[in-house]
């Protein structure tokens, strides 16, 4: 529980948080990036 404390604490003081996603979520969303997808085009 002491390093959830020491997380939120970085978070708190920091300038800026970056969030990364891979195409898993776009997948989600329908559009499969690797297929001959029209959407893509």
């Amino acid at each position: 529980m002491h390093e959830l404390g020491q997380i939120a604490d970085r978070i708190k003081n920091a300038d800026a948080i970056l969030i990364g996603a891979s195409n898993g979520l776009s997948i989600t969303e329908g559009l499969h990036l690797f297929a001959d997808d029209r959407a893509l085009e």
